[in-house]
């Protein structure tokens, strides 16, 4: 049994009440044939006749769910399904711009590069403070002793004293070279320079795409460039074996745990699979819509009430994955955004004096304005 069978069964014909059917007829053919705003549900009497021009909830090829449905009565009550590849081209060519389908990932790849940058420049900053904190009071200590020792050798606790202070010293020396502060440090500037030099090639080949016409070419790039960036990843992971600590993870939380290729991944998976929704609701209302223009006169005034209550039902739950769409079309954007709130709490914070004064403030709380990227992140 084919899909129009089982949706006609669902709305079986019954002669009784012809009269309220003729005149719910006569009144459908008299409404106004308005075109309806995409952000609202459709008012009842509109249901049937629902059209809204070019808009990109219609995914329609002919402009429009009536002109589909006009043209389906001109092939002998033929009714045709709308395939994924038109859903998906109506919706980049109304959604999307022109440049943004080829540069998503790109743009998404510069973002997770320049956050990378700023959380080993920062950690490279937290281990030098450590450091310094060890290193200039030995260094100051030493001095004191070099200076003052030939002053205090007439005093009977001189010896005791100096003897401490040098005591001090070799425990301030001895832990920075145990917790390896110094080459610590150093491995996260030159991971820090890395990361910079990686943004710097991204946005030199943002910018050269932009000038290309052939999205051959663009697409070719691109692929070329992702490939790169993932080797050059690679190898500085291997040679930089340290991990980041914890207080830089607790003020980068996202930055710090985010693996970009696991959530482009992820984020193209469930968009296709929102398409795929999109294009189920959008052919069972065109369906509908189709099966009430062509055999409006055989069904029950019962029928057509079911048939109108399924019908806004359909169109509250495609304005829900409306606004899912629009979401996977803003989620780089947005990404770009929490990126920037976590920098900017981080830089705020990284004076010394401002730790010491608030050490227990809140940070600044992130926005949430995309349901669809802040339940990736569990927010």
């Amino acid at each position: 049994m084919d899909k129009e069978d089982t949706i006609i069964s669902v709305y079986e014909k019954d002669d009784e009440g012809n009269k309220i059917v003729d005149d719910l007829e006569q009144e459908m053919e008299q409404a106004p044939q308005t075109i309806m705003n995409i952000d609202q549900i459709p008012s009842q009497q509109d249901l049937f006749c629902y059209h809204d021009g070019n808009s990109p909830m219609t995914m329609s090829p002919y402009q429009s769910d009536d002109d589909d449905a006009t043209e389906s009565k001109n092939r002998c009550n033929k009714f045709r399904q709308l395939s994924y590849e038109e859903i998906e081209q109506e919706i980049e060519k109304h959604y999307y711009q022109t440049d943004s389908l080829i540069s998503n990932e790109l743009d998404a790849l510069i973002t997770y590069i320049k956050g990378q940058k700023h959380l080993f420049n920062h950690s490279k900053q937290y281990t030098q403070r450590n450091l310094n904190m060890l290193i200039l009071p030995a260094i100051l200590i030493s001095g004191f002793i070099a200076v003052f020792s030939s002053f205090l050798e007439d005093f009977y606790w001189s010896h005791g004293f100096i003897a401490g202070l040098n005591a001090l010293v070799a425990l301030c020396i001895s832990i920075a070279n145990y917790f390896k502060l110094e080459r610590k440090s150093h491995g996260y500037y030159l991971t820090a320079f890395q990361y910079d030099k990686i943004e710097t090639s991204l946005e030199f080949v943002s910018s050269k795409i932009a000038f290309m016409k052939d999205e051959n070419d663009k697409e070719e790039i691109i692929l070329k460039k992702i490939q790169e960036t993932e080797e050059k990843i690679c190898e500085i992971k291997e040679w930089n074996h340290s991990f980041i600590p914890n207080d830089v993870q607790k003020i980068f939380p996202i930055i710090a745990h985010l693996n970009i290729f696991s959530f482009i991944k992820r984020l193209e998976n469930n968009k296709k699979l929102t398409f795929l929704r999109f294009q189920n609701i959008k052919n069972e209302i065109r369906y509908i819509q189709f099966v009430f223009q062509r055999d409006a006169k055989g069904l029950s005034s019962e029928e057509k009430n079911k048939m109108q209550q399924r019908l806004m039902q359909l169109f509250q739950t495609k304005e829900s994955i409306k606004n899912d769409i629009i979401c996977y079309c803003n989620a780089y954007g947005y990404l770009d955004n929490l990126f920037n709130i976590e920098i900017t709490n981080a830089e705020n914070k990284s004076s010394f004096l401002w730790s010491l004064c608030y050490p227990s403030k809140e940070k600044k709380n992130l926005s949430m304005n995309n349901h669809i990227v802040d339940a990736f992140f569990n927010m």
